[in-house]
């Protein structure tokens, strides 16, 4: 009976001491497990966290990248409409450069009908120079042949001769033409009329006018 007793004491010790051992071998591996576990959570509770913060990022790079989107189209919608501006005031540009060039050529034109036409006034100048020259020489000539011939009465005071540019009167008082109260022109008065006329008939391109008056005496039965 001692002997059962010892053997199931034995047993009894062994069985405890198994047991024992058994425990804190689980008792270890669930603190392991549980430390792992923690870690775990840690981590997660980490990840968790950084993917918050992932996702906000990501919104706020979607808002600003819609944003620049956006600004972006607005930019080429701007774009587009300076460009059709551009082409439309291109055009308009080319049809005021048309418009000048054809008005420069008629200018062109005109400029050298003037110039032409200057050309044909300056030489009708010269020749009407020249003409008015002549035309005061043969009045001067003129003038001085008169002087010449007619001395005597200029000095007599018969007669009086004026040169203004190219006009020449010549002025016979009526004593030299007329009697008082007379309408016939004297012998005299004739001869000094003949001889003017002579010196005027070498005056060339001229009108000559001829006037006569008497006094104002009435002219007698």
């Amino acid at each position: 009976m001692k002997k059962l007793l010892l053997f199931l004491f034995a047993v009894f010790v062994l069985a405890g001491c198994v047991s024992t051992k058994t425990y804190e071998e689980t008792l270890q591996a669930s603190e392991a497990r549980q430390q792992s576990i923690d870690e775990l959570s840690t981590e997660l509770a980490s990840q968790k966290l950084e993917k918050s913060a992932l996702s906000t990022e990501l919104e706020e790079v979607k808002a600003a990248k819609a944003n620049e989107a956006a600004d972006l189209n607005r930019r080429i919608t701007a774009l587009e409409a300076s460009l059709e501006e551009m082409e439309h005031a291109g055009i308009t540009k080319n049809e005021e450069i048309t418009s000048l060039q054809a008005s420069l050529a008629n200018r062109n034109k005109e400029v050298e009908y003037l110039t032409r036409e200057v050309e044909r006034l300056k030489i009708k100048s010269g020749e009407i120079s020249s003409q008015k020259e002549k035309e005061l020489s043969n009045v001067k000539t003129a003038y001085e042949n008169l002087v010449s011939e007619l001395k005597t009465e200029i000095e007599q005071g018969d007669i009086r001769i004026t040169q203004a540019l190219d006009r020449l009167s010549v002025n016979l008082v009526e004593k030299i033409l007329f009697d008082s109260g007379k309408a016939e022109i004297k012998p005299e008065g004739l001869k000094v009329i003949s001889r003017v006329g002579d010196i005027l008939k070498k005056v060339e391109d001229r009108q000559i006018r001829v006037e006569g008056h008497t006094d104002n005496v009435r002219i007698g039965p």
